[in-house]
């Protein structure tokens, strides 16, 4: 999940919508995000940046101005969208889900501290040994759209669990879990016996992080 320290916002008044479609009939699929302005929807992104991928917009559009009035019907047209592969989303927090006792599962949102940034890897395991599950959370993401700015504000993230799905933050300073890098991946490694015993973090090009409990 992308976490809620970015551009992009999505709610259950207001999702943010993913089309996906050969808009342009060249043989390949493309892809749209879109946000309500009020009650219509406009494309995410601008006019330059949706000519590179679908060339005809700037000839239907000669102007940043002409584009900027025009919902996704004007641009794409009705039965375009209507074909098209349609996706909706109305929340970007990293969270997890918890099981209810008479059954199904509730979402529940991590800490402010992980939704800093993406979220690539979670991992949850009894790391201190006090019966109960903590969880582990590594991301940051460097590559997105070049209008948008990289999504790399995440050092990774220790969280304890308490009773009905309180979950809190523990600062880097106390559980030694730092992981500033574009991680892509978390594994655990157990002893012998079959406890947890170190913490493995995959970074994009970069090194490998083991942590040793």
């Amino acid at each position: 999940n992308f976490g809620l320290n970015t551009k992009y916002k999505a709610s259950i008044e207001f999702p943010l919508n993913l089309f996906v479609s050969d808009f342009d009939n060249n043989g390949s699929n493309d892809i749209v995000l879109s946000k309500y302005v009020d009650d219509k929807l406009f494309p995410l992104r601008g006019r330059e940046c949706l000519s590179w991928q679908m060339p005809y917009i700037s000839e239907k559009y000669p102007s940043y101005a002409q584009f900027a009035d025009s919902d996704m019907e004007e641009i794409y047209g009705r039965q375009n969208l209507e074909k098209a592969l349609h996706r909706t989303i109305n929340t970007l927090a990293s969270g997890i889900l918890l099981s209810q006792p008479g059954g199904g599962y509730v979402f529940k949102a991590l800490p402010d501290e992980v939704q800093w940034s993406p979220v690539f890897g979670l991992l949850s395991a009894d790391f201190n040994s006090d019966g109960n599950p903590e969880i582990v959370a590594v991301g940051n993401f460097r590559a997105p759209e070049v209008e948008t700015g990289q999504f790399d504000a995440g050092n990774g993230a220790l969280l304890t669990a308490h009773s009905q799905g309180v979950l809190t933050f523990v600062p880097w300073d106390q559980s030694g879990f730092f992981c500033p890098g574009e991680a892509r991946d978390i594994g655990l490694v157990k002893d012998h016996q079959g406890q947890p015993a170190m913490i493995v973090v995959a970074n994009n090009s970069g090194k490998l992080q083991v942590f040793s409990l």
